[in-house]
């Protein structure tokens, strides 16, 4: 009882933690996470902190049922940290991403280890609260940035950043929620956060998600009666006007982020046409197998950019990434990634389990960004891991119970 109590206590220590950090980043220019500065010495310090609790929960813990998940998650972060060790450029901005992956890798442990043993409504109690609070402070910073309340200026032409990234990954975590007021409510205000980020992925995303989970609960819960139809008309019916107002109040910064999708090959999506192309010709021109299976290392793409542009620019892109960095030996395992969510998704859709709402959010949010942002190697993806883990909790709970 006793332990139980104290884990029930680590718990809220990681949840606040990851708010804090959230919080701090929100106001302390994460863009420039790279740079080793003293504003980013205070989260580095932290995370740090709490990669060694979570290892330390992860160790002490007895051994739960294993995951496919939790296999080729391991071995896409392994393979990413044996190219950052055995890299001829190792050093401290080495040791920051190194830190930042591991960091990554033991939180989704510790969240997966901890809800397959302690769950219970006390514990989904703190995890909504964590949802909930993260939604509020992200939504709240993104609408006080695009009107000017905060930023002077500063962040109207960035867009929010990445933050509509970080927001969109609670989603899944709201389905958790069994209070259907809070659930819609959180909903609407995650929309209109991602809507007024006008981060493009994040918008097609939140979508796709909404019409698939609109999808899912018509085929899977089967709510019947007319009070739940009226309430699903109104429902749709004020999600679309809450866009519709969103988008008339800035209907020139909407067609100036989708216009240049109309643009050549090269210089579609603020110009990550350009970058797919190096990438993919400087992959493929350089003639060599080992290049070809195992790629030219990590950060190899921010290498090949500086010489060619001036500027260390990201792939963008999970699949260029790893192409370039990793080689077809990288992408594969991507893939198998990506396939076994899928096959998840359709089992879960034939035996109607609620959970392949959340689950299917999950893996459009995941998809969407390894096609036009980037996962694994990012700080951000912690929260979308998270609702990772404790989802394929209940995925192992369900198996266990249909067997």
């Amino acid at each position: 009882m006793k332990y139980t109590k104290a884990y029930k206590s680590l718990i809220i220590f990681i949840l606040f933690s990851l708010f804090v950090l959230l919080v701090y980043d929100l106001f302390n220019e994460v863009d420039k996470r790279g740079e080793v500065t003293n504003a980013r010495n205070l989260p580095r310090v932290y995370r740090v902190l709490l990669l060694l609790i979570s290892g330390w929960f992860y160790l002490l813990v007895g051994k739960i049922k294993k995951s496919k998940f939790n296999r080729q998650l391991l071995v896409i972060y392994g393979l990413i940290i044996l190219n950052i060790v055995y890299s001829y450029s190792f050093g401290l901005e080495s040791l920051i991403s190194l830190s930042k992956l591991l960091f990554s890798i033991f939180i989704y442990l510790f969240f997966f280890k901890f809800y397959s043993v302690f769950a219970n409504m006390q514990t989904i109690k703190y995890l909504n609260v964590f949802v909930t609070s993260s939604i509020i402070v992200l939504s709240v910073h993104i609408v006080a940035s695009r009107f000017n309340f905060i930023g002077a200026n500063t962040t109207v032409k960035i867009y929010g950043d990445n933050n509509a990234y970080i927001l969109l990954s609670f989603l899944p975590l709201v389905y958790l929620n069994e209070k259907l007021t809070i659930k819609r409510s959180l909903i609407i205000i995650l929309t209109i956060g991602v809507f007024l980020s006008l981060k493009r992925g994040a918008m097609v995303a939140l979508l796709i998600c909404l019409i698939g989970a609109y999808f899912f609960e018509r085929r899977i819960l089967q709510r019947k009666g007319y009070i739940e139809k009226f309430k699903r008309v109104f429902i749709i019916t004020t999600f679309i006007a809450v866009l519709y107002i969103i988008y008339s109040e800035f209907t020139e910064l909407f067609i100036e982020r989708f216009d240049d999708f109309s643009g050549d090959e090269a210089s579609f999506g603020s110009g990550r046409g350009n970058v797919y192309n190096l990438i993919l010709d400087d992959w493929y021109e350089s003639n060599s197998f080992i290049t070809y299976f195992f790629g030219k290392g990590y950060n190899s793409v921010q290498a090949l950019t500086k010489m060619k542009t001036g500027s260390a620019l990201m792939a963008h892109s999970d699949f260029l990434n790893f192409i370039h960095s990793y080689g077809l030996l990288g992408l594969s395992l991507l893939l198998m990634f990506i396939l076994n969510q899928i096959k998840t998704i359709k089992k879960l859709f034939v035996v109607k389990s609620d959970v392949v709402i959340p689950y299917f959010m999950l893996f459009v949010i995941f998809f969407f960004k390894a096609i036009y942002s980037g996962n694994f190697e990012m700080a951000n993806f912690v929260y979308l891991l998270i609702g990772y883990a404790v989802i394929n909790v209940l995925l192992n709970n369900l198996r266990i119970q249909q067997k």
